[in-house]
């Protein structure tokens, strides 16, 4: 079965707040951003970091490749270390393909109608075959917002290592 959109994601660790706050940190300095680009080829894991809020985001290639999968959680204080909270989700760059998408396909069939409307003479057998064209589209935004269970489980291992979590 395919997830789509976002999943929920819960990693207990026995790492203290601070501590995971401070790798997360050092994790930043580790790659600074000005030698991305001669990292072709390479995966690449970017953290950004708002005080309690974290977001990892997974790049297949370089930085400036669009990014199709991203966490987005909270780190809590737990009874022995902390617990991060939070989903995996496909960030702002493929919903805006997506809705771009959505909204011209939605535009050629309503438009479609107004087209027959205005010429009769165009025998409504020969147009179904336009209209079945949307079928493309559909299968289009199905796959985008689509998880790979490859990439799911690459950042899904990524964040238990760096965790080091232990649920």
């Amino acid at each position: 079965m395919r997830k789509y959109a976002r999943i929920p994601v819960s990693f207990e660790t026995m790492i203290k707040k601070d501590e995971l706050l401070e790798k997360i940190s050092e994790e930043q300095k580790r790659l600074p951003k000005s030698k991305l680009s001669k990292r072709h080829g390479e995966m690449l894991f970017l953290w950004e970091k708002k005080s309690e809020e974290v977001r990892l985001t997974l790049y297949h290639a370089v930085k400036k490749d669009m990014p199709d999968t991203k966490f987005s959680g909270t780190i809590r204080d737990g009874l022995d270390g902390c617990q991060l909270d939070g989903y995996i989700k496909k960030p702002l760059g493929v919903w805006v393909i997506f809705w771009a998408i959505a909204i011209v396909s939605l535009l050629i069939a309503i438009g479609f109608p107004f087209l027959l409307m205005q010429n009769p003479d165009i025998p409504i057998i020969n147009a179904w075959p336009f209209l079945a064209l949307l079928v493309i589209p559909a299968f289009i935004l199905m796959n985008l917002l689509a998880f790979e269970k490859k990439r799911l489980k690459i950042i899904n291992d990524y964040l238990r290592e760096f965790t080091q979590a232990h649920n």
